[in-house]
């Protein structure tokens, strides 16, 4: 962002301010004059008091990364590739156990965990959540 016109005194500073100073000030007026608290008027201040705290630190607070560092979505190539080979070795969470059958028991009943997909249900329908009695 370019900057036209004295930055510490539209932060409101003394000259000389030290770092801690200008970054006070900028939180205490970003806060002040933000979009989001202030409204749509205070966007020309807000971003003049933004340009203003990137003159004076030599920062950018948004837009451009600096060149020479990879991008914040790319991942780490080698990183996912050690992350992969570690759960595969790991195998899965019931290796080697024996599962319990899903048929029917003695007593004619279904299994805990078996497939609900007949429709079928040995509690009886369920109540809706929120409400006490059906209307």
């Amino acid at each position: 962002m370019v900057f036209e016109g004295d930055p510490l005194r539209t932060l409101g500073l003394p000259a000389g301010a030290s770092q801690a100073e200008i970054k006070a000030a900028y939180r205490r007026l970003a806060k002040a004059f933000h979009p989001d608290t202030a409204g749509e008027a205070a966007i020309p201040r807000f971003l003049a008091i933004q340009a203003a705290y990137e003159t004076l630190t030599g920062t950018t607070l948004r837009g451009s990364r600096r060149p020479g560092r990879a991008e914040a979505w790319r991942a780490d190539a080698e990183r996912a590739r050690t992350a992969r080979d570690g759960w595969r070795g790991r195998g899965s969470a019931g290796a080697g156990r024996a599962r319990p059958e899903a048929g029917p028991r003695p007593d004619g009943r279904r299994a805990a965990g078996g497939s609900r997909a007949e429709g079928k249900s040995d509690a009886g329908p369920r109540p809706r959540p929120g409400r006490l009695f059906e209307l």
